[in-house]
């Protein structure tokens, strides 16, 4: 994180490296205040911390889904909770949720725990939407990697605007050539659901291109 933050720093951008815990609310309001200080304000918000147990129902111990949860689910409410209030009134703010559409089929109900979670993040981020849009922030979910979101120095949902891509999930160009190519292709037994989760919601946002 610090060898991150002078790195952009030696590029001439500005960096705060916060130590911290999204599960406790204090930590996160104090977080965000410090960035608050530094900054003047919060444009952007990006919920990306996970933790990742991929095992079944009968794998995952309580102590460890609990942690799940409480960094995707309870940490994405928590961070947008305190950033929300500091990005009011600003020209075009955005709370972008590293979550996948929401899939009620069969080959994306698995594996329990992490599915669970993931799609917990995806409601928040939903529910957040529905605010008045008086409060003139976008909210919405995307699946591609943060990496390839940052490729062109930029995060391209922030270019959106925040009334259009209110609700909206962002896909890879690539990504969704290759949906659209399963798609094309007759569903059998051990297909991949691709049609039907494709029509659950589509996004008005798209990422580059990489």
């Amino acid at each position: 994180m610090y060898s991150a933050a002078k790195e952009i720093e030696d590029a001439g951008g500005r960096a705060l490296p916060i130590v911290g815990d999204i599960r406790d609310g204090e930590s996160v309001e104090a977080a965000v205040a410090a960035a608050v200080e530094q900054f003047g304000a919060i444009d952007i918000c990006v919920n990306n911390a996970s933790a990742i147990n991929l095992g079944s129902i009968t794998e995952v111990p309580l102590k460890r889904f609990d942690v799940m949860n409480g960094l995707q689910v309870r940490g994405t409410y928590a961070v947008s909770q305190a950033c929300i209030p500091h990005m009011l009134g600003r020209d075009n703010p955005h709370i972008l949720t590293l979550s996948p559409l929401i899939r009620l089929v069969s080959g994306w109900l698995k594996p329990t725990a992490y599915m669970m979670v993931k799609v917990g993040m995806t409601l928040c981020a939903l529910g957040i939407a529905e605010q008045p849009r008086a409060d003139g922030i976008g909210p919405g979910t995307s699946e591609c990697p943060i990496s390839s979101l940052f490729r062109q120095k930029r995060l391209i949902v922030y270019c959106l605007d925040h009334y259009r891509y209110r609700g909206g999930h962002a896909q890879r160009a690539d990504h969704r050539r290759r949906r659209r190519r399963r798609e094309a292709r007759p569903l059998t037994s051990g297909s991949s659901p691709s049609r039907a989760h494709h029509r659950t919601r589509p996004g008005p946002g798209s990422c580059p291109n990489s």
